[in-house]
């Protein structure tokens, strides 16, 4: 009980661009990739702000999806939850480490990492580490957001969104 009391705490004050519930992301949410892009980066830097917060430092090589330009970004400053019991991301990459990454663009300058499992990449993590873009993993992915960008949004996005 006192566990739950201190992650639920935990959960109410990191300071977090995106929703830590256990929802499923698609991609096929109506509007979402107005705010989301998925992009191909090495990590540059990681440090902890606390138990299962830290903040991530993404030199970002090319956007596969979304409202991102990699060429305007080349540098992200990002918050990631992780560890199993609050985020889909079990474990921080490390520094020169190749990502695959769905970020969050929150209010204008904030981004972050979803900690909500990813229906559309492998691992189910909004991060996925790679040995290069021509892995497997990344072409796999590259399929899903073909596959997803070429479908509308799904009946039950637009009933919740009112429309």
């Amino acid at each position: 009980m006192i566990a739950k009391l201190i992650l639920g705490a935990c959960i109410a004050l990191a300071p977090q661009a995106a929703p830590t519930g256990n929802e499923p992301v698609r991609g096929t949410e109506s509007g979402f990739w107005k705010h989301h892009s998925v992009v191909y980066a090495q990590v540059t830097d990681v440090s902890s702000v606390r138990p299962g917060l830290a903040k991530m430092t993404l030199a970002v090589m090319a956007t596969l999806a979304g409202w991102m330009d990699a060429a305007e970004n080349p540098r992200l400053e990002v918050d990631l939850l992780h560890g199993v019991q609050i985020s889909a991301v079990a474990e921080l990459p490390k520094p020169k480490t190749r990502v695959v990454a769905l970020v969050m663009r929150w209010g204008d300058d904030s981004y972050t990492i979803r900690s909500s499992p990813v229906v559309f990449m492998p691992n189910q993590a909004a991060i996925l580490q790679v040995k290069s873009f021509d892995a497997p993993e990344v072409q796999e992915i590259i399929g899903h957001l073909r596959e997803l960008r070429s479908r509308k949004a799904t009946p039950e996005a637009k009933e919740s969104k009112g429309e």
